[in-house]
């Protein structure tokens, strides 16, 4: 692989050996903007950041170094290298990712990127407030690549890279979606101040919340230039990340986009771009790992509904959210409040809300124990907390987790608690951008005695997945991987679906959504072990009445006849 890596690089070094070295000769303003950190899981040592605006323009750039060395605390900026090599014209960015050196070609006169590995822009630190990695071993057991190269063509999208005095300048959103989304980070530049904030910022305090999104820009109207911009910018993102495209049979989003709706995303009116906006990621796409989260900085950032204005009947996310309420009432019905563990019979019960990886400061009191509510606010503590419990009663021979309104979270949550049904289960995911299938095993220390073991699963329980219609992204795979590895029943009714790891995205004018990104979850569900979608959902191995689902001795009913 590294020969062939080696080859290909070369090649495109040759490609550009035509270019003729030039500078830009367009002038910029250099202006100080000041920058602050609201995302916890890093600390970068920085009070602002230049933004650089060239002449007759209003966007703002940045030198892709630049960008780069100043965020280091996030990115592992040492690691990085740039080169402007003058007599043939060429850019380059590499970096070194488990030892071995990628790295990427900067054809700014095309204004196109080529690359093989998407790594490139994601060798950052580790997040000092949690640890998404313990406990969890993924060894790679299969590779399927075709070694493609990727282009990433900008000039396509009427996006300029500036090379000016041996610099590569690239839009600030760019860099933004490349270094920033791409890690699960969003850097805001709302047209006072830069703003760093986790995933897109949605968990910050509200006094937070306002000052990244109320500015100087709030209550005006973004300019023509900005507009387009934005659009490109959007288009781009999409057309390039978005990883149900091709599930979705979507050639190009440019084509894909009504006229109306174009219309409406290129309005200076915000209320219209908004409604622009809606009208595709909610609306035409028509998928819940896909919608706006906040609006722009110029209508303040207000929160956008996912479901007002649309057909109950058709739109995914109306029919999650009524599924959703009514389950609610129907488990308040039985229960007060949520019942993380309850024993039934010769049942017990494990019931996650949702796939959570808790912080050190939920975790762990100051002298290292664990709290004792940790198991509310990560999910791993709460089938260690379970466990334990099911361990001291020997007339437990079922173990249901209950899914029923489970809507996702981080996978690293998820895999940890299959270890507790089989040692080591199969995973494979697939990244449409580079070509690339990989197929893990993942296994999960459960006791915590730093071995990877039969000690660590518990298959002498006959173990049983409820799911509904809610159980979606993270609890979808739970219950497909479950189903595969046949260490499972799944039981109630057919999943929601979701099969994407989510990309956080913040466009230009600060509105922030979040889609379905390029790494795609698949299992191998048939005998030829072929890799099968599970967008649509995981089919059932029993169905049951969503009217019977919080009835605990029917459901025991049920499971008995199973065994």
């Amino acid at each position: 692989m590294k020969k062939r890596l080696f080859i290909i690089v070369i090649f495109l070094t040759m490609f550009l050996t035509s270019c003729v070295s030039d500078s830009d000769v367009r002038t910029y303003v250099k202006k100080e903007t000041p920058f602050y950190n609201y995302d916890s899981n890093y600390t970068v040592n920085l009070n602002s950041m230049n933004l650089y605006y060239f002449e007759g323009s209003s966007i703002p750039y940045m030198p892709v170094d630049e960008f780069v060395n100043d965020l280091d605390g996030f990115i592992n900026a040492k690691d990085y290298t740039f080169k402007y090599i003058s007599f043939i014209g060429e850019y380059t960015i590499s970096t070194k990712v488990n030892g071995e050196e990628i790295r990427a070609v900067v054809d700014y006169k095309k204004d196109k990127i080529y690359t093989q590995y998407l790594q490139i822009f994601q060798n950052t630190k580790e997040s000092q407030t949690t640890d998404y990695s313990s406990y969890i071993k993924q060894d790679l057991a299969n590779v399927d690549y075709d070694m493609k190269s990727i282009v990433l063509d900008f000039g396509k999208y009427n996006i300029d890279i500036i090379c000016k005095d041996k610099k590569c300048y690239f839009p600030f959103s760019v860099l933004n979606t490349l270094f920033g989304a791409q890690n699960y980070a969003n850097f805001y530049f709302n047209g006072d101040a830069i703003y760093m904030t986790y995933f897109v910022g949605s968990d910050l305090e509200q006094t937070k919340l306002d000052q990244i999104k109320k500015s100087s820009l709030t209550n005006t109207v973004s300019n023509e230039e900005l507009r387009k911009a934005n659009y490109n910018d959007l288009l781009f993102t999409l057309d390039t990340f978005y990883g149900l495209k091709k599930y979705k049979e979507i050639s190009s989003f440019e084509e894909y986009i009504t006229p109306e709706i174009k219309t409406k995303l290129l309005s200076s009116n915000p209320t219209d771009f908004e409604e622009g906006y809606r009208q595709l990621l909610i609306g035409k796409l028509n998928e819940c790992h896909t919608g706006i989260i906040s609006s722009s900085y110029y209508t303040g950032g207000n929160k956008v509904s996912s479901t007002e204005g649309f057909d109950p009947n058709v739109s995914n996310f109306a029919k999650i959210k009524n599924l959703s309420n009514d389950l609610k009432e129907k488990y308040n019905a039985v229960y007060s409040e949520t019942k993380y563990f309850e024993v039934v019979g010769d049942t017990a019960y494990i019931t996650s809300p949702g796939f959570v990886t808790g912080t050190k400061t939920e975790i762990f009191n100051d002298d290292g124990s664990v709290k004792e509510d940790a198991y509310k606010y990560d999910t791993f503590r709460l089938f260690v907390y379970s466990i334990n419990q099911i361990k001291s009663n020997p007339n437990i021979k079922n173990i249901v987790v209950d899914l029923s309104r489970n809507g996702g979270g981080n996978g690293a949550a998820m895999y940890r608690c299959l270890g507790f049904i089989k040692q080591t289960v199969k995973a494979s995911i697939r990244n449409e951008i580079m070509g690339l299938t990989m197929t893990y095993n993942i296994s999960c220390d459960t006791n915590m005695d730093g071995k990877y073991n039969s000690d660590d699963a518990y298959p002498n329980y006959n173990w049983y997945v409820l799911t509904s219609g809610v159980s979606y992204s993270a609890a979808n795979i739970f219950a497909a991987i479950c189903k595969n590895e046949g260490c499972a029943k799944i039981i109630g009714q057919k999943t929601g679906g979701g099969m994407c790891g989510v990309l956080p995205v913040v466009t230009t004018d600060g509105t922030a959504f979040q889609m379905s990104g390029a790494s795609m979850m698949y299992v191998t569900i048939d005998k030829n072990n072929k890799l099968n979608y599970i967008e649509g959902g995981v089919e059932v191995d029993k169905e049951i009445s969503y009217e019977n689902f919080y009835n605990r001795e029917y459901l025991n009913t049920i499971i008995s006849n199973m065994n």
